[in-house]
């Protein structure tokens, strides 16, 4: 059934979305980008020329075209990239259809199917969000707005190492750098301040070490330490060897 909108206005959100869900049940095929077959960014791109959009074909390119929102912008229609690991970030591409849920081509031997994508589910998959993005050309006027995988760079709520979600902190610092500067509604300055310290912080320890380590008076320290332990361990030696050799 075919989805093109015919009232002579700029396609929506929803009727891209709309596209893509025609085209459930559809197997994946690596580097497809027909309804034979479809792999990740190809159902994307197929579904984006038949609205008449000019769009790229790899989840890398697509990634860079993207208009960059958060992930509490999301309407249906919009894409969310992922990458799994050993990938070139993004390897995988997304269609958000709200209400916690997503259309994708998944891997070879699946087929294009509906699934949840709830709050931690890229974490679950063993996946990182790389971000979220808006196609060029689609219209979003009087779309529908949800709201569910939250605020930040990342899906609210997955938890990345030593337990902390992975968007807490960089995701202020990339709202700051990728939205640019006339965005509303991100992080305040001091937000931004206290990310940019918090992974900063590590490096200021890695640095005071080595100029613990490189202070001439800590180096006469070490070498002092290190002959004294040579003198104790010779000591020692020649104490327990001696008398050997007596007749």
């Amino acid at each position: 059934m075919s989805r093109v909108p015919t009232g002579g206005g700029a396609p929506t959100g929803t009727d891209f979305l709309a596209l893509t869900i025609d085209q459930i049940g559809t197997p994946y095929v690596w580097g497809g980008d027909r309804p034979g077959g479809f792999d990740c960014s190809g159902l994307v791109k197929w579904a984006t020329e038949k609205l008449g959009i000019n769009f790229p074909r790899t989840s890398e390119e697509q990634w860079a075209a993207v208009q960059r929102i958060r992930a509490d912008q999301l309407q249906p229609g919009d894409l969310i990239f992922m990458n799994f690991p050993g990938e070139a970030a993004p390897g995988h591409v997304v269609i958000y259809a709200g209400n916690d849920q997503i259309i994708q081509a998944p891997s070879t031997g699946q087929l294009v199917q509906r699934d949840s994508f709830t709050a931690g589910t890229a974490q679950q998959w063993g996946a990182t969000i790389v971000g979220y993005g808006r196609i060029p050309g689609l219209n979003y006027s009087g779309e529908p707005v949800t709201t569910n995988l939250g605020k930040g760079g990342t899906t609210a709520g997955g938890a990345g190492s030593g337990g902390q979600a992975t968007g807490s902190i960089l995701s202020n610092i990339w709202d700051a750098l990728s939205l640019g500067p006339g965005f509303t509604g991100g992080p305040s300055p001091s937000d931004i301040a206290n990310s940019i310290l918090s992974v900063a912080a590590p490096l200021v320890k890695v640095a005071e070490a080595l100029d613990w380590f490189f202070h001439p008076d800590h180096w006469i320290r070490l070498f002092a330490g290190l002959a004294g332990g040579i003198l104790v361990f010779s000591g020692i030696w020649q104490m327990s060897h001696a008398g050997e050799g007596g007749g």
